[in-house]
């Protein structure tokens, strides 16, 4: 309803309502599809059943498209990448014991609506250079992502008019936010 500043605070959300899709304390690197079954436990509790509700149901992304629609694409890289997550929400709907419809369906609720946050490997993280100038150790971060109510609702655009952020993150009550990277006219999506 009005002109918002760059760098202004559009929206927070308090950070314990962040939905956390895998163990910050683990290194490796989790696919979305690994993603997906974390937030299908998030769905099967009634603290989270505010927000998952208001979640869609039905899903129509390349990972519900038979072959021959894929073949369509006419790119090849993106046509391998969509081969290998089907085969991927494939194989873990079936070590898991999840419906595939529905790791189908929490896997593109994970890839459009998720925010990744990286992380300091605190091991890791500072080294110093010749000249005694602190620095970061390559491979010292990884990243984990969150689903955060309200700001998931922000449109994952080419050229974004904000960011997400954490607002005090030393703080146990921290927030997560969208910041403005560019003047936004009233009325304008964010």
């Amino acid at each position: 309803t009005k002109n918002i500043a760059v760098d202004k605070v559009i929206c927070k959300v308090p950070s314990d309502l962040a939905l956390a899709l895998s163990d910050p304390s683990d290194k490796s690197d989790v696919s979305m599809v690994q993603n997906a079954v974390k937030f299908l436990e998030y769905e099967q509790q009634n603290h989270w059943k505010f927000y998952t509700d208001t979640l869609p149901n039905i899903v129509d992304t390349p990972d519900t498209w038979d072959d021959s629609d894929i073949e369509l694409l006419e790119f090849p890289r993106l046509v391998e990448r969509i081969r290998q997550r089907k085969a991927e929400i494939a194989r873990v709907a079936q070590e898991s014991g999840v419906d595939i419809k529905q790791l189908q369906r929490a896997t593109s609720i994970v890839s459009s609506r998720s925010f990744p946050i990286a992380l300091a490997n605190a091991d890791s993280l500072i080294e110093y250079d010749e000249r005694g100038q602190i620095m970061e150790k390559a491979g010292a971060r990884h990243s984990i992502r969150v689903l955060v109510p309200y700001l998931d609702v922000a449109n994952h655009r080419n050229i974004p008019n904000a960011r997400f952020t954490i607002l005090d993150p030393e703080k146990d009550d921290a927030w997560m936010a969208l910041v403005a990277t560019r003047k936004i006219s009233a009325s304008s999506e964010i």
